[in-house]
């Protein structure tokens, strides 16, 4: 009757609760999709319940980063798992300073979040983690 644990590591402190949707500028020549999010070619990305992800690297956690940090980390994901062409990075990184923006956050400290990501941030380390087992 028991049954093996199948899991994955994972870096992520926060879940989303409820779906999300958002009209990006990226226009993928096909939409590109994952477990928990849809990017159509449209550009309208869907991240859906239960998308985990870890929050802003090198800023605090506050409000006015959180939308962002989630949008940005899924579209980094679908760039990482080869759903989503990497010319499309620098889009993606606006989109993060946008919705800072969008949330409160000073013009220049956006602008100091979208150098930081262009900087530091890659889709590399979004790829996809082994599934493991226990027992």
């Amino acid at each position: 009757m028991n049954q093996k644990l199948y899991y994955k590591k994972g870096n992520y402190k926060y879940q989303l609760h409820s779906a999300y949707k958002r009209q990006t500028k990226i226009r993928p020549k096909k939409n590109a999709y994952s477990d928990f999010t849809n990017l159509t070619k449209e550009g309208i990305l869907l991240i859906k319940p239960a998308y985990a992800w870890n929050g802003a690297n090198s800023f605090p956690d506050k409000k006015w980063i959180m939308r962002g940090s989630c949008v940005h980390d899924a579209l980094l994901q679908l760039i990482g798992l080869g759903k989503l062409d990497p010319s499309w990075k620098d889009q993606v990184d606006r989109e993060l300073q946008e919705c800072c923006v969008e949330d409160g956050a000073w013009r220049w400290v956006s602008w100091c979040v979208y150098k930081a990501v262009r900087k530091f941030g890659s889709p590399r380390g979004m790829k996809d983690t082994p599934v493991k087992v226990a027992p």
